[in-house]
């Protein structure tokens, strides 16, 4: 459980012993200093940074991995040249440096030192050496909802600010994803940013980092998720539907076998095109055995599309004119 500091541990900590506490990474390099000499050390990497990192790579990337790096290298050396870039036919849409607490940078930043001044200029952590890149595939919204989420499951509880802010956090951004966002929500952000500030420890201060760089560097598709209700990604819940594209594709049988409501079902009678969503598939017609998918029962899980890619279709709920995925 956390404590108030001090004592901090080097004063008092196991067993009320003085006690040192570091991640694995440090008590690595200490032997090696000692062993070689801080001057050794410091002919890699940069002034305010000396020596290397080990950096995780994931994402949208050809050759994901774990790295070790001098630091000071370009990101865009580590994430396009050395991990590959996106699959061909996408673009990086964004960053999310430093663990879930790390916040979120566009790709335009792709070309930042990985050092902390520019970083923190940027206002987001280096944290740990967790990089993860996304492309266009991705949506900044429900990234920042996720870590959010991860967030409020880490708290502690003690601490009625982080815990308390934490959750609202992720009320907010569940109900923007759902349709339900308010143009108020935005100063609500805000104020919750604020007060994570007060929390006892950096988990609660560092909480709302996502969402700042989801205003600060992403605002265009969070105004497009609360004022147009729709989501460019087209992976929001409640701004999506899944609807059958093909219904003569054999695989549909497969992808009906696994979904796991069972939405995906033969029309038992006759439907129309009826805008409103129900249980006849949400508004598209179906002649009797048709397949059609249970609006109200699809979770989005997005099995059915990666099983009968040609036969599923993602479409934005609140338009009267849908595209196509």
């Amino acid at each position: 459980m956390p404590k108030i500091r001090p004592p901090f541990p080097a004063q008092q900590g196991v067993f009320s012993e003085p006690s040192n506490v570091n991640n694995t990474e440090t008590y690595a390099n200490v032997p090696l200093i000692v062993q070689h000499g801080d001057a050794w050390y410091r002919q890699f990497g940069t002034e305010s940074d000396p020596g290397t990192k080990m950096f995780s790579i994931s994402g949208a990337l050809e050759r994901p991995g774990i790295l070790e790096v001098p630091f000071g290298m370009g990101m865009d050396e580590l994430l396009l040249g050395c991990g590959g870039g996106p699959p061909d036919g996408h673009t990086p849409k964004g960053i999310q440096p430093g663990g879930p607490l790390g916040g979120l940078l566009p790709a335009s930043d792709l070309g930042l030192k990985l050092e902390r001044p520019p970083f923190t200029e940027r206002g987001v952590l280096l944290g740990s050496g967790g990089l993860i890149l996304f492309d266009e595939r991705a949506s900044a919204v429900d990234l920042t909802k996720y870590f959010s989420e991860f967030c409020e499951d880490e708290s502690c509880g003690r601490c009625t600010t982080c815990h308390g802010g934490s959750q609202r956090l992720v009320e907010v951004l569940e109900r923007i994803m759902h349709g339900d966002g308010r143009l108020e929500d935005l100063d609500r952000i805000g104020a919750i940013d604020k007060t994570l500030q007060n929390a006892n420890c950096l988990h609660g201060q560092f909480t709302p980092y996502a969402v700042r760089g989801l205003v600060n560097y992403f605002r265009e598709e969070l105004d497009t998720h609360i004022d147009e209700k729709r989501d460019p990604a087209r992976v929001a819940p409640g701004l999506t539907r899944y609807l059958i594209a093909d219904p003569s594709d054999p695989r549909l049988e497969e992808a009906a076998a696994l979904c796991p409501t069972a939405c995906i079902a033969r029309a038992p009678v006759e439907t129309d095109d009826d805008p409103e969503e129900g249980e006849d598939g949400g508004g598209q017609a179906a002649a009797l055995g048709d397949w059609l998918i249970d609006q109200p029962r699809c979770i989005h899980c997005d099995v059915c599309r990666e099983v009968a890619p040609e036969a599923i279709r993602v479409e934005d709920r609140f338009l009267t004119t849908l595209s196509v995925v």
